[in-house]
């Protein structure tokens, strides 16, 4: 069952201002089981010198097969669980985690990028990269804002970082990242793959102690005209959640990445508290890296992108870049969206209202152009291009957040003859969810996503 510190990160990564650095450090590699159970990447730790305790095989196994027997006993239990075989290793608070590296070349000059959590990073360490003999500096940057801590988290210890090697003419298979000049780790170099056109994907940031199934069948629904695919990053989700996933994993549509807990610090530490805030940044830019398609766009769960003329956004994009070719992103104006708190009755789709109200944009943009990506605009493009602000009158970010379940409708959009949201939609989602869940639709209680809506509220309010 998921920790209350674990819901409140939020909250208290945003109410106080820390700065933590770390020294140098050494290397171990360390196994991690994710959400699903099944095979996937090995996280890079990097950590102080004085760690040199190697984790024993047979002990993971044992973890693994106490926390299976867990699992077993409590698959009836609709609040999401977490597995953390790591629990048993407690590292240093100075300790690096390496979460993967790819050899990105969509552009010209091809560069191997990392992704990592850290602390704070102190100017005077630096990081270096080794391929066979020769040896280069890597830039470093946090990947959420231009520096660390985060403005709008100054309170979170743990923060994202990217780094970046000089160009490359190939991909290496293996590189080896030196911290410091001393202490040094073997990461594996992912491709970057090249784009399809035509296609579109879509990212959704990690999902913690989610169990709002009937949100996310409408998601899905919603979304389907414009025929895109998903890659969507899983930390603790409910049994109700995982089937809605896996039915649109039968068809093609989705691809899980599993978003794993580290380990516990040796003095109590919890890195996942800043990581439940910041994390998603790491998400975001692995998720581009991860993107064969054209074209693509960063939204949570319960927000869409809407064209007011009723056009699928791929053609929308294809129209405007023959008009300007080197268009490669398009922001929504956000919308907040009316439904009355959705249930596994679905009753208010049909009715739905979309407010003006202020709030950040999401974008649209191509995938191959980006070399950060933020969560409200492309942080950073890998050569000079073109950025379009939608006007309301053309297409809008509509935002169904639980906080907003309770608003009166006010300063009302309307969407006109193409608005989604009519029987069409309303029976899609009835149906699929009874050819996942049968004829009796399991009841779906909000009490969770409240008390994630409540806890925002007051860490808005702090900040």
């Amino acid at each position: 069952m998921v920790s209350h510190r674990l819901i409140l990160a939020l909250c208290f990564c945003t109410s106080f201002f820390v700065i933590y650095y770390f020294t140098y450090v050494d290397v171990h590699i360390l196994p991690v089981i994710y959400i699903d159970r099944t095979a996937g990447d090995s996280i890079a730790l990097i950590v102080p010198s004085e760690f040199k305790r190697e984790v024993n095989e047979k002990e993971i196994e044992e973890i693994k097969s106490e926390e299976k027997v867990s699992e077993e006993k409590e698959t009836e239990v609709e609040t999401p669980e977490i597995t953390r075989t790591t629990q048993a290793i407690k590292v240093p608070y100075t300790s690096i985690f390496i979460y993967r590296a790819y050899y990105d070349d969509r552009s010209s000059n091809g560069t191997v990028r990392v992704l990592l959590m850290s602390r704070c990073i102190k100017e005077q360490n630096f990081f270096q990269m080794r391929i066979g003999s020769e040896v280069q500096p890597m830039d470093q940057r946090p990947v959420e804002g231009s520096k660390c801590p985060w403005g709008w988290a100054p309170g979170c210890k743990w923060n994202a970082y990217a780094l970046e090697s000089f160009p490359l003419a190939s991909r290496p298979k293996k590189v080896t990242i030196i911290v410091n000049g001393t202490r040094e780790v073997d990461v594996d170099v992912n491709r970057v793959h090249k784009v399809k056109k035509g296609r579109m994907q879509i990212c959704v940031p990690p999902l913690f102690w989610y169990t709002d199934w009937p949100r996310m069948v409408l998601f899905f629904e919603m979304w389907k005209k414009h025929n895109p695919t998903f890659i969507i990053y899983a930390n603790s989700i409910s049994s109700k959640v995982l089937q809605v996933l896996e039915h649109y994993q039968k068809q093609d549509l989705v691809q899980i990445v599993n978003w794993p807990l580290l380990p516990l610090g040796e003095n109590g530490d919890d890195p996942n508290t800043s990581m439940y805030r910041l994390s998603h940044s790491l998400a975001h830019n692995d998720c581009v890296m991860r993107m064969r398609s054209e074209f693509g766009a960063l939204v949570d769960i319960d927000e869409y992108l809407h064209l007011t003329n009723g056009q699928k956004l791929i053609d929308f994009a294809q129209e405007q870049l023959k008009i300007k070719e080197n268009l490669a992103s398009w922001s929504f104006t956000h919308h907040g969206l009316f439904i009355k708190p959705l249930d596994e009755t679905f009753n208010g789709i049909d009715t739905a209202n979309v407010l003006k109200m202020k709030g950040p944009p999401k974008t649209f943009f191509r995938p191959e152009k980006v070399k950060f990506l933020s969560t409200h605009f492309v942080g950073k493009f890998s050569e000079k291009v073109a950025h379009r602000s939608l006007r309301r009158s053309e297409g809008l970010l509509m935002h169904n957040r639980v906080q907003f379940g309770g608003l009166k409708p006010g300063d009302e959009v309307d969407l006109g003859e193409n608005t989604p949201f009519t029987d069409t939609l309303l029976n899609s989602t009835l149906t699929v969810s009874h050819s996942i869940f049968g004829d009796d639709l399991p009841r779906y209680e909000n009490t969770s996503s409240v008390a994630m809506g409540n806890c925002m509220k007051r860490s808005y309010q702090a900040a």
